[in-house]
């Protein structure tokens, strides 16, 4: 995994989530509009958008802005007939990710998410770094650095 950008990284997620689930042809994107700068997001739904055509798969994004908006996305999700759901890489999406996963359950759908954290709630399946252990290298770097080390 190591290289893979943040846009790289999601059409990867929707390609593993296609091969566990081969006969799904429409999935529901959940998406943070506001969470990454306009290019990244750009990019992000490009790479997304370009995976779904590759794989056959229809998909349908729902923007959530709040946390409040994550009953109103899964009963539009619901009511376009998603088999399948991605959600994108959003801080605020990883802080809801116990409501997440429940929504994501009581709806039938299977989720593809973007680390360990979600599975330990629940989910089917993530791919993505360990958040831990990228905090734990992080704190090691910054050690480092304050200490004179060039690294």
């Amino acid at each position: 995994m190591c290289g893979l950008s943040i846009d790289e990284l999601v059409p990867k997620r929707l390609t593993i989530l296609k091969q566990l689930l081969p006969g799904v042809s429409q999935m529901a994107v959940l998406w943070h509009s506001t969470a990454f700068t306009d290019r990244t997001n750009a990019d992000m739904l490009k790479e997304t958008r370009d995976a779904g055509a590759n794989l056959n798969i229809k998909l349908e994004f729902v923007d959530v802005r709040s946390r409040d908006d994550l009953e109103r996305a899964f009963s539009t999700i619901a009511g376009r007939g998603a088999e399948a759901l991605l959600p994108l890489p959003s801080l605020m999406l990883f802080f809801e990710r116990k409501r997440l996963v429940e929504l994501a359950a009581k709806n039938r759908l299977p989720a593809m998410l973007n680390s360990r954290e979600f599975v330990e709630l629940g989910d089917l399946i993530a791919y993505g770094v360990n958040l831990a252990e990228l905090n734990r290298q992080s704190a090691i770097y910054v050690d480092k650095i304050l200490k004179g080390a060039c690294v």
